[in-house]
């Protein structure tokens, strides 16, 4: 095997149901998020650092990438930015009548990326993690269910409840009019039934992004509709590639096989 899987701790006092889970970038600590607390974790010893109660449930957590601040939200409708040494509160953001159901920090802790439901539509806003000024809104038709910013700040992929990924350019100045416009969009369709993206993940080059897509019913094929790219793009090629399923692998197999027709006239041919 290439890796050898092993526990090395286990959290009996944390509770993640319907939450989630993030580690800081060095793998120092781990944050757990679930029904109405927030945990975090002291990876190398297994010691509780911070305890963060919650008015509702917490759907979603991340931690700035030396784990020194952590952010959540849910179904209270705002996002809390805390310092983990001291459980300072640092920001409040309040996402209106909307259910936060994903968060993001940039690398620099300068840009908080949040995606929203609010009664089967949804968004995406980006803010300024320092000054709490919003940068952009991005309504969706749909419930963004996941955001994430790359690791250089320069993109914003947006996906949710209708398995289509948007990624936008945030590498301008917010005054400029191309501000988070967007780069690319991709529907995603499954053959068994509906499927919804989970939550995505760049790559540390910003390179190639991943995708955890839930379908409803086991064994069904994911493709992708023809990606749909801004002009001005020179990233689309990047995000159009999806790695075949292997329904989609048995049918080029089947393709190849020769047919018995086809070998008989082979060996007329021959003869």
């Amino acid at each position: 095997p290439l890796y050898q899987v092993e526990p090395l701790i286990f959290l009996d006092d944390c509770t993640c149901s319907s939450g989630g889970v993030a580690f800081s970038r060095a793998g120092t600590k781990l944050a757990v998020a679930g029904d109405q607390l927030v945990t975090i974790v002291d990876v190398a010893t297994g010691g509780t650092l911070r305890k963060r109660p919650s008015a509702q449930r917490v759907k979603c957590v991340t931690l700035s990438e030396n784990g020194s601040i952590v952010v959540y939200g849910g179904f209270d409708k705002k996002v809390m930015l805390l310092h983990v040494d001291d459980g300072t509160q640092l920001h409040h953001f309040d996402s209106s009548d909307d259910i936060v159901r994903s968060v993001h920090l940039s690398a620099d802790a300068s840009r908080l990326a949040l995606g929203s439901d609010r009664q089967g539509r949804g968004g995406a806003r980006l803010y300024d993690a320092n000054s709490n000024e919003l940068l952009a809104h991005l309504p969706h038709d749909k419930p963004v269910w996941c955001v994430r910013l790359s690791n250089n700040g320069a993109l914003l992929a947006v996906a949710g409840y209708d398995c289509k990924l948007t990624v936008y350019d945030c590498s301008s100045r917010p005054e400029d009019r191309n501000f988070c416009a967007p780069l690319q969009s991709i529907k995603y369709e499954s053959t068994g039934g509906p499927a919804f993206i989970w939550s995505c993940a760049f790559s540390a080059d910003n390179r190639m992004l991943a995708l955890c897509v839930t379908c409803l019913e086991p064994g069904a094929a994911l493709g992708a509709q023809q990606p749909h790219a801004s002009p001005r793009s020179s990233l689309a090629p990047r995000f159009c590639r999806s790695a075949p399923t292997k329904a989609s692998r048995s049918r080029r197999r089947r393709s190849r096989r020769p047919t018995r027709s086809s070998t008989r006239r082979s060996r007329r041919r021959s003869t």
